[in-house]
Order: structure tokens, then sequence, then C-alpha cells
């Protein structure tokens, strides 16, 4: 799947896959704050450079991963809200398409890319999607105020079959003090199970 038709996606599916999908805010800052490399002294040798995650399936965790991540954070002055793009399938999707077009693996590849998406409107909508997750990561369920906070996902792109299924799910359960976002992953893990296929049974 090319970035570029990653990017012009639904804000919601968009969302999903970024925010919901691969890790949430909270947990993959704490990564990122508790497992920091060696300081770089000299980050400007790095432009030119095939980031670790290029060759390898990294993982937030991985050291050298983690460094992948500080050198694009000071190189391509990232704020709070593009960070939740640097994680490994999105900067893979980003480095695979530019490498299609002839650009090479670098970090610079990534830093230019960035560039050029922030003065898009898929970057705008991003930002909006990211503010609007912080919203529903922080809000708790509540079924008396559902009219209201509906407009959330409304704004996140929810069709209405979603928003229906998804407040049947939390009107039969007992929310539990959640917030919107633990119950929507809840609720999609649930869906998941449903719709996984089940092992064949040998006679």
């Amino acid at each position: 799947m090319s970035i570029s038709f990653f990017y012009q996606k639904t804000i919601h599916r968009l969302t999903l896959q970024l925010l919901f999908g691969f890790i949430g805010f909270t947990s993959f800052s704490q990564v990122l704050t508790t497992n920091n490399s060696v300081p770089i002294t000299n980050y400007a040798s790095f432009l030119d450079q095939k980031p670790y995650f290029a060759d390898h399936q990294a993982a937030i965790t991985d050291s050298l991963f983690i460094k992948d991540v500080d050198v694009l954070k000071h190189l391509g002055s990232f704020d709070s809200v593009d960070v939740q793009l640097l994680k490994v399938p999105v900067l893979k999707n980003i480095l695979s398409d530019e490498m299609e077009k002839g650009k090479p693996a670098t970090y610079r590849t990534i830093i230019d890319f960035m560039d050029g998406f922030r003065h898009t409107i898929a970057y705008k909508d991003f930002v909006s999607g990211v503010l609007l997750f912080r919203d529903l990561e922080n809000k708790k369920v509540n079924k008396k105020n559902w009219d209201n906070d509906q407009a959330l996902f409304i704004k996140l792109g929810f069709s209405e079959s979603d928003l229906e299924d998804f407040y049947a799910y939390i009107k039969k359960r007992k929310n539990r003090k959640l917030t919107y976002k633990a119950a929507y992953l809840q609720y999609m893990k649930e869906i998941e199970e449903l719709t996984a296929p089940r092992p064949l049974k040998r006679d």
C-alpha cells in the first residue's frame, strides 16, 4: 500500500490505524522517555544514513529504533502531534513510497517528506484527528451525554452505522468509569475475536 493512498483514507481509518492500532499516546511517550539511548552529539551526521527500521522489524523498545526516533525528532522538528507518525509501520510506508520515486533510504528522505506533508490538507486533517483523539482519551463514557459526545466520533469520520454499533456496545455494558478510548479498544477487541477464523477441528 503506498503512502499516498495511506494518507488519502478517511480520518476515521487514519486515526484508527495510527492511534488505536499501532500504539497509544501515553505508552509511546513513556517508551521514548524511559528508554533513551546514549545522547547523540552530532545529529547532522546522520542525515544521509539509513535508519535502523529500514532493514529490520523493529519494536518500539529497540534501542536502535529509539535512536531513529531521536534523530528524526531533532532533525525534523517533530512536535507532539508529528511524533505520532514516528512508528515503524508508518515510517516504513513513507520510506517505501519515497524509494519508489527514486529517493534514497535515509533520514533526510523522511524529513523531506514530512516538510512537504505538513503543507497538505491531509496533514491538517491528521492534526484534527489527533486532537480529537486526545479528547476521547480523557473523556469518560457517559451514556446520558451520548448525544453530545458522539459529535467527537462524527468529526473523526465515523459513519452512522459505526456510531450505532458502538453505542449499542457501551449501552449494554457497565462502563466502569472507562474512557471512550478504552471502551472503543475493548469494542474492537471483541469484534476481532468474533470475526477471527476458528481453527479446524480434527476428527
